[in-house]
């Protein structure tokens, strides 16, 4: 029984009522204790400084310059994850935690690396199979997708076309002075309730064609405004005047080229040829023609080829006005331009020549046989012409 409540003494921790309760001799001797444990731990760090100074020491890189050292520093306390007090197994957990420092700083080998770097592409590659169904199901997905808007956008592109939103229903026509939009429509091949994309990139084809059909049409531009209209732009070609073939009248144009379509009488506004072959001195004739100013062409009423052992080029220009012109085949179409200011100087009617220089003179200073001569060509064409404005009225 005593032995068991001493146990209990032993077991149970000490209260400040047994701490006062003890005697002089012991708690000096406490004292003395408490004190040389004090000194020898002191004493143990002062050691374990020293040499890991020295250790430091000899770890160090050599220096050039010395460095100051000072004898009241105080010493360094080390401290571990746990921060345990310096005791008697301190050397021991210094060593520790230098190797634990060491251990940290030393760099993995090249065998570690590629250990790991296996090691990491496995886990990627492992993770890719797994996750490869789900790719594939998206990749299915999106081809499924692109699929379905690709057979949607030629179903609506078929039933558009082969819908009325596509087709050609209205022409419109504009330049023409002669010609009707009818004759230039038709001569187009451009039809109604047809396909835009029979018009639609092929312009040019459609300009030939129309030029063509018809000999009238220089130029024609084609636009296709939307689906269902399409504007025509025209320059028709130049009306030279008309010729007498075979008792008909044929329209001459600008190019040179003879219609086939006949008239009875001529248009008025245009000039007549007379004595002319076809040939080259004819084209030369009516291509420079073409090059006047509109205002001199509708003032010409008539030309005739009138060649002479001196000047085989030469022609008679009759004028509205009453004047004649002699000029040259080859230099009329360059000084018919002069004639405006010649005649607007001229006091009576006359001749302007035309054929080396230009100057001109009246009809009464010419002798009576070329004066009798010029005034029957005079009024023989003046009748023509009158004929022919009467013949036009009549059949207005």
């Amino acid at each position: 029984m005593a032995k068991h409540e001493s146990k209990n003494k032993k077991n149970t921790p000490p209260s400040p009522w047994d701490v006062l309760q003890l005697s002089d001799k012991q708690s000096s001797r406490l004292d003395i204790e408490t004190e040389a444990k004090k000194a020898q731990s002191a004493a143990n760090a002062f050691f374990v400084k020293k040499d890991k100074d020295d250790k430091k020491e000899k770890a160090a890189p050599k220096v050039d310059e010395p460095q100051p050292t000072s004898v009241d520093e105080e010493p360094i306390v080390l401290f571990t994850k746990k921060h345990r007090h310096v005791d008697e197994q301190t050397e021991t957990n210094i060593d520790e935690k230098e190797a634990e420092i060491e251990e940290g700083i030393a760099l993995p080998t090249d065998d570690e690396r590629n250990f790991k770097f296996r090691d990491y592409a496995a886990r990627l590659f492992a993770k890719r199979e797994k996750l490869q169904p789900v790719f594939t199901l998206q990749r299915q997905t999106r081809q499924a997708s692109a699929m379905l808007v690709l057979l949607t956008v030629l179903t609506l592109g078929m039933c558009w076309f082969i819908s009325p939103a596509s087709m050609v229903h209205t022409i419109n026509v504009t330049g023409n002075e002669d010609l009707t939009p009818k004759e230039i429509i038709s001569a187009t091949d451009i039809k109604k309730n047809r396909s835009v994309f029979g018009v639609f990139g092929h312009e040019q084809s459609i300009m030939k064609t129309a030029r063509r059909n018809n000999d009238q049409i220089a130029e024609l531009n084609v636009r296709v405004m939307n689906p269902t209209t399409v504007d025509l732009v025209v320059q028709e070609s130049i009306k030279a005047g008309y010729i007498l073939v075979n008792g008909k009248f044929h329209l001459v144009l600008g190019d040179s080229k003879i219609l086939d379509k006949t008239m009875n009488n001529p248009e008025p506004g245009f000039p007549l040829y007379d004595n002319f072959q076809k040939g080259a001195n004819f084209e030369k004739v009516i291509r420079g023609f073409a090059t006047l100013d509109e205002p001199i062409r509708t003032a010409v009423s008539e030309i005739k080829y009138a060649p002479t052992k001196q000047n085989p080029q030469r022609i008679i220009i009759y004028m509205n006005d009453g004047n004649e012109v002699f000029a040259k085949i080859t230099t009329f179409a360059d000084k018919m331009a002069y004639y405006p200011s010649i005649a607007a100087q001229m006091k009576e009617r006359g001749i302007v020549d035309l054929q080396v220089g230009a100057y001109s003179y009246p009809y009464s200073k010419i002798p009576k046989k070329t004066s009798a001569k010029a005034s029957s060509a005079t009024s023989s064409s003046s009748a023509s012409s009158a004929s022919s404005s009467s013949s036009t009225q009549q059949s207005n």
